[in-house]
């Protein structure tokens, strides 16, 4: 008797040697994402809590920025737009959304970068708390991220209450509002 599962593996292996390494991929692509539901998560979540703008614009504190939270100010920034070819006038005018994707790739590096540097073991707390905690390091950067020193103490005890109460007792979380709110949510949900 021929299964279902006997029939797909002798006629996937056959599609997978006909094609190579080209059929190995494609079949591949129909059970791996592409993007990871927590990347996708931050994209979202970032989008929401930064904005999202194909122009310039001036930030809550007067930074001129674009896309999600991209600081034009940052040298570090400057010369990433130097190096992507994107020119004072496409600034101006708009970027398309595959720049604006391009440029929040780079800020999220970085962002995650700092929450490591911040908490190393960042990827044993669940997912809620990393959200949470890259999510405020992209906002903060690490200098201002490793301000919040009982939140860490906190989050390194696995206290997530207290870790969300660290995070709402500060003045961050009173100029940001109802992101600070959100995040502690997260962090209090984990």
């Amino acid at each position: 008797m021929v299964t279902f599962t006997h029939y797909y593996n002798v006629h996937n292996e056959g599609f997978k040697q006909k094609l190579g390494m080209l059929g190995m991929l494609a079949s591949m692509a129909f059970t791996t994402p592409l993007i990871s539901k927590s990347a996708d998560t931050l994209f979202n979540q970032l989008s929401r809590h930064e904005g999202y703008s194909k122009k310039m614009y001036l930030d809550s504190k007067g930074i001129p920025t674009i896309g999600i939270g991209f600081n034009l100010n940052d040298a570090n920034n400057r010369r990433i737009l130097s190096k992507l070819g994107i020119t004072d006038k496409q600034i101006k005018t708009g970027l398309s959304d595959q720049q604006v994707k391009t440029l929040f790739d780079y800020s999220m590096k970085q962002a995650k970068s700092d929450a490591l540097k911040f908490l190393p073991d960042l990827y044993s707390h669940p997912v809620n708390v990393q959200n949470a905690i890259i999510d405020m390091s992209f906002n903060l950067g690490l200098n201002r991220l490793n301000k919040f020193v009982q939140f860490k103490k906190s989050l390194q005890n696995k206290d997530y209450k207290k870790a969300s109460a660290d995070m709402l007792d500060s003045l961050w979380a009173k100029q940001v509002g109802k992101r600070a709110t959100y995040l502690a949510n997260l962090v209090r949900s984990s």
